[in-house]
């Protein structure tokens, strides 16, 4: 059914099987259009993506390994500022 184009990646589907899965829809969409024409979806797309957030934010029982995931992915960039590199150096 419209299926075929291609293979739906894992996030999306355990993004859509959640309760915000008509949230994330909206959000998707929303990207999908701004890479497509081009545009800075991060801008255009703001207000789907706080939707989406405070969705999220509400149902932690089902999205809380993707919110932490978001949580720990921040605090590395915050803490580092530099990105590159720092974890060849944390090694040495």
């Amino acid at each position: 059914e419209g299926e075929g184009e291609k293979a739906e990646c894992g996030f999306c589907v355990f993004m859509k099987a959640g309760p915000c899965g008509d949230v994330f829809e909206s959000w998707e969409k929303c990207v999908e259009s701004g890479r497509t024409s081009g545009e800075d979806f991060v801008e255009s797309c703001l207000e789907p993506t706080m939707a989406l957030k405070n969705c999220m934010e509400a149902h932690t029982e089902y999205y809380a390994p993707v919110l932490e995931a978001e949580k720990t992915s921040l605090a590395g960039k915050a803490a580092g500022e530099g990105g590159e590199g720092e974890q060849a150096e944390a090694g040495a």
